[in-house]
């Protein structure tokens, strides 16, 4: 079974929640759907468009590095933890990392309130 990935803009028909920061995209608004087969298993996840940017500018910032071979990438769901390893190195602190990680945290915050309020 070969392995593939491909990406595509959408514009959201319902809710969903982002695999990053796990804010609501809503209804009529674009995300990222990332989809393909690793090791013969299928896998679709929605991603906010400022976690895709986010997790665009560290995956070519890790390349240019060398901290990430061609097959590699950033797993879904860990590009938080990911910014925080990257901020957390003195000679990679930068504003833009720092500016990335606090928007994260903010959404995170903020899907965690709206997830709440139902219950």
């Amino acid at each position: 079974m070969s392995d593939f990935h491909g990406v595509v803009t959408l514009v959201a028909a319902k809710e969903h929640a982002c695999c990053e920061c796990h804010s609501v995209i809503t209804k009529a608004s674009q995300y990222d759907r990332d989809f393909g087969a690793m090791d013969g298993r299928g896998f679709s996840y929605k991603t906010c468009l400022p976690c895709a940017s986010a997790r665009e500018w560290l995956d070519k910032k890790l390349r240019q590095m060398n901290c990430l071979n061609a097959d590699e990438g950033i797993k879904f769901g860990d590009l938080h933890s990911e910014l925080v390893e990257f901020a957390s190195e003195e000679r990679f602190l930068g504003v833009e990392s720092l500016r990335l990680l606090l928007d994260i945290a903010q959404r995170r915050n903020d899907a965690g309130k709206f997830q709440g309020e139902g219950s």
